[in-house]
Formats: C-alpha cells, structure tokens, sequence
C-alpha cells in the first residue's frame, strides 16, 4: 500500500486540474457519526496543492474540479478516528469518496473525481497495481516471490515480494540444539531467564535472541521476571526438528534423562525432577519441635502447631504484639529482660515467657513506624513504641520511693 501510496502522489503532480471556481463542481461532505471528534481533522490534496482542510464534525459543500485526490485524515490522539467517517457525494447523490482511519495518527483514502485520465499500471496481477489508474502507461512490474534475504542460503535476488521461504546455515555445532528465544513486544524478556543445565539464556535487548544448547538430558527452569506473557522460546535440531517449545515460566526436563533424588511425592525431600529413586526419601514426622514445651517430640521433622504447654516451674506469661497497619513491626523490638520479640509480618503474633519472680527491664522500639506498634504483657504491662520500663513478676521486693507526689516516685 505504501509504494501504491507513493506511486500515486507522483502520478497526481504530472496531472492539470481546473481548479477555478467556474470549472468546479460542488459536492456534499460530511464527516462524524464517532466519537472523540474534538481529536480528529482532515485535508484534501492533489499533488502540493490543498483544496480544503477542515477539524471535527462537519457537514458542508466542497468546489472540486476533474482530477484525482487524496481525503488525508488525522487524529491528535493516535487511536483511529473512534468510529467517525467522511463521506463524499454528488449532486445526484452518488458517492465519490468514503471512509475512515481504523487507528494511528493518520492515514488516506485516494480517489478519482470525474472524466480524467489516470495514467498507472491497470494489472491487478502486478506489483504496483494502481486502483485508481484508468489508462496503463506500461509500467507495471510483475511479482517474484522469493526470499529476499541475502544471508540465507536460498536468497533470491530478483524476488520483489518475501516469500517466507529463507533457509539460513544452522548457527549451532554438531550435538548441539539451537535455542531460538522471542519476545512479542520486543523490549527483551525483563529480568527473565531460562535456565538450562545450569546456563542462562535469555533475550537481553529487542525481540529475538538465539542460543546454542549440547544435546542430552536438559533440564529446564526459570528466573521470573516481569511481563513473562511476552516470552516464548523453541528448541529445534538441525533437520529443523522442534524438540521443545514453551512460554515462560517454564520448568522441566526434555531427552532422555536419569535423575537421582527422592521420588516419593509424600516424602520431606521429593524432588519433582527426580526420575530415578536414590533411596534418600525421608519420612514426614509431624509434632512440636520447640524444646521448651512437654510436647515436644526430637523425631519431628515438620511442626504442627501441637506445641500447648510451656515447660515452666514459674510463671508463664503470655505475650500479645499487635501492629495496626498489619505489616509487621518494620524492625521494632519487645524485649523483655533476656527475651526478645517481634512480628516479621503480618497484624499479630503471641509468645509464652517462663518468668521467675523478678524484676524485668522492659523496651520497644528500634524499627521505624512506632506509632502503629502496641503490646501487652499478660495483664501485668502494656504499651507501645518507643518504651522503657520495667515489670514486677510476682512478690518482689522493689526498693524506691514511694511518695506519689515526689519527683521521683
């Protein structure tokens, strides 16, 4: 269409128009019926010369004489004219000119107006097929499919149309696979990488990549990145064979592999690639694994929650952190004499003290957003962030003043 386009536009300068008032004819034109019509405007020209320019919706009459035109349309914005279209009729109703821009920033529509002569190729067959020519000037230029790439090792040098057909040399050694990669919006694969035999391939820049992969037992894995929708890779040999092909993420294993690991799915440590048992499956134990309390069992490999009563000849004590926010503490700390506690994340967490009798230095603090930060400590002492203090436990004596109306109470 563009060497149509460029055809025409230098046809059209070799014409003579009569543009005079007198030798012109008037034709109805409108344009509308979409929206977004604030963003639109339009021309219409032959060769340099513009005959009448208009924005927005319109309908009005325009003077134009014998000759071929182009409605050139545009759009501010960049999507297509939203649904408008202009129309061009006679005085007798009959349309000379129709049409719209389905999207982008411009685009035209080329017509021929009354009794002229349109020299051009008249071939529908050839290469620069002129709709709009009504006398053929012998220059039409027949089609030769080919490949028109003049790396590949079948190109033709006489094709004017790409045929799709281009064979290139294999770009990898013998044993090996060729690793051919894509990305469909072409700004490279964002941060992702296919991981094969612990190598990395990836697309770095643009929208095609290739790599060169030794045939055998491959496995696969992925780095993720963002925007992994985009991304699509395939493995072929040098027959041109696809052995493997997928989007990202991806993991797995292609040839013929034997891979040692645990393959008992209800086991600790199964592996997922495992396609050979090497006899290392451990067993699932569930129970308490905190040393601390009378259910804890030394065999336990996952914990399950049991652990319930706190092995403690003192006072046990529990502890509520909560955060408003329910983002964690963001790096505070409850510490109550040699224990310390926090919430890695989340709104809440509790812990069971053992406390003796005795007098505990108490603190919060340390991280950042102190005021979403609060605490309890049984019923004995609660607060927030930052704190310093102490805690009684039990009957203990506490030397001090104890005037309430003195300074230092």
């Amino acid at each position: 269409m563009r060497k149509k386009l460029l055809y025409l536009v230098a046809m059209i300068g070799s014409f003579a128009f009569t543009t005079n008032a007198q030798d012109c004819d008037t034709l109805a034109l409108t344009v509308g019926g979409g929206s977004y019509a604030s963003e639109i405007s339009w021309d219409i020209t032959a060769g340099d010369s513009t005959f009448v320019s208009g924005a927005g919706e319109t309908s009005e009459s325009v003077c134009l004489g014998a000759g071929a035109y182009s409605f050139n349309m545009h759009d501010s914005w960049g999507d297509g004219w939203n649904g408008n279209t202009f129309n061009l009729t006679d005085a007798d109703g009959n349309v000379v000119s129709t049409g719209g821009l389905d999207s982008g920033a411009e685009g035209s529509v080329d017509f021929v107006y009354g009794d002229v002569a349109v020299p051009g190729c008249t071939d529908a067959t050839a290469l620069n097929y002129n709709e709009l020519a009504n006398e053929d000037d012998g220059s039409c230029v027949a089609v030769v499919e080919g490949c028109m790439d003049a790396t590949a090792t079948n190109y033709n040098a006489d094709a004017n149309v790409d045929d799709a057909s281009c064979t290139f040399p294999y770009a990898c050694a013998e044993g090996e696979l060729l690793l051919s990669m894509v990305d469909s919006y072409g700004d490279s694969w964002n941060g992702s990488e296919l991981i094969i035999n612990d190598v990395s391939y990836t697309v770095a820049e643009g929208s095609t990549a290739e790599g060169c992969v030794v045939d055998g037992c491959l496995i696969f894995s992925t780095v993720e990145g963002s925007y992994m929708s985009e991304a699509s890779w395939v493995l072929s040999n040098e027959a041109g064979d696809v052995i493997a092909a997928s989007g990202l993420p991806y993991s797995g294993t292609v040839g013929v592999c034997s891979i040692l690991g645990c393959t008992d799915a209800t086991a600790l440590n199964f592996d997922a690639n495992a396609t050979e048992d090497d006899g290392s499956c451990v067993a699932v134990v569930e129970g308490c694994m905190n040393a601390d309390y009378a259910e804890y069992n030394a065999d336990a490999n996952v914990d399950n929650g049991s652990c319930a009563s706190l092995n403690c000849d003192a006072t046990i004590v529990t502890v509520s952190l909560v955060d408003s926010y329910g983002d964690g503490w963001n790096g505070n700390i409850l510490t109550v004499g040699a224990d310390t506690m926090t919430i890695e994340s989340g709104a809440d967490a509790s812990f069971d003290l053992c406390l003796a009798d005795g007098v505990y230095a108490v603190t919060a603090g340390g991280g950042s957003y102190m005021g979403e930060v609060s605490w309890s400590i049984g019923d004995l002492l609660a607060g927030g962030a930052p704190f310093e203090g102490s805690l009684v436990v039990g009957e203990v004596a506490v030397s001090g003043c104890t005037d309430s109306l003195a300074l230092n109470f």
